[in-house]
């Protein structure tokens, strides 16, 4: 059952275009090799908002080449794994925005509208430069 569950999550997720990474140690390596922040998030299929996130935010094309390019996205669905140790689930979708030792960087709980995600995003990789 849970294999069925990631690959109807992995073909959800696929024509999005962004390179979402399922293991913590996967990210970590990436962000360390690239010296951008882990956009970590929280999902489930059950939930209404993480699907519009996926088919109205991330299917953007200035939100996705923006994410890329500035973020390590890890996807952790919350029905399948355990939430990380010292980041809390708040609800879905939570995002978690950290360098590659897991120093937090920031922090969106629920999802918004493309332009309004952006703006967050901005600011928070603004605050991630400014600390490396």
């Amino acid at each position: 059952m849970k294999f069925l569950l990631f690959v109807m999550l992995h073909l959800s997720l696929v024509w999005a275009q962004i390179p979402w990474v399922y293991k913590l140690s996967k990210a970590q390596e990436q962000a360390a090799a690239t010296q951008k922040p882990i956009m970590l998030m929280y999902a489930s299929e059950e939930c209404g908002m993480c699907t519009f996130m996926k088919r109205q935010v991330f299917s953007q094309a200035h939100a996705e080449a923006y994410i890329v390019e500035h973020f390590v996205p890890l996807y952790i669905d919350v029905d399948l794994d355990e939430a990380l140790k010292g980041f809390d689930l708040f609800g879905t979708p939570t995002f978690y925005f950290m360098d590659a030792q897991l120093k937090k960087v920031g922090r969106i709980v629920g999802g918004a509208k493309v332009e309004p995600f952006l703006e967050e995003l901005k600011k928070i990789n603004h605050r991630f430069e400014a600390m490396h």
